[in-house]
């Protein structure tokens, strides 16, 4: 859930989740009603983005290196107060 009416730098439109690679593909998708955007970090560093799309789906794909922890920044761009849905998945074949 992200909260509509606030500028996309304002926590209210930001969430954050951690995962730890295993050597695998994955593939990670947020669908809303809004626009989002997916960053992905390693070590602090940009390694991902996927921000193309204003329908509020967006996807990223790529090989998470084994026991390396990654950051995954949701950013929502809601215009509209109030709370919106947002589904995040996180699949590997």
């Amino acid at each position: 859930m992200l909260g509509g009416g606030f500028d996309s730098n304002k926590w209210q439109q930001n969430q954050y989740y951690v995962f730890a690679g295993t050597g695998a593909s994955v593939t990670i998708t947020a669908t809303s009603a809004e626009d989002v955007a997916l960053v992905v970090y390693r070590s602090g560093v940009q390694v991902a983005v996927a921000d193309a799309n204003t329908s509020g789906t967006e996807t990223i794909s790529g090989v998470a290196d084994n026991g390396v922890v990654y950051v995954v920044s949701l950013v929502g761009f809601g215009a509209t107060p109030g709370d919106y849905q947002v589904d995040l998945q996180f699949t590997s074949p």
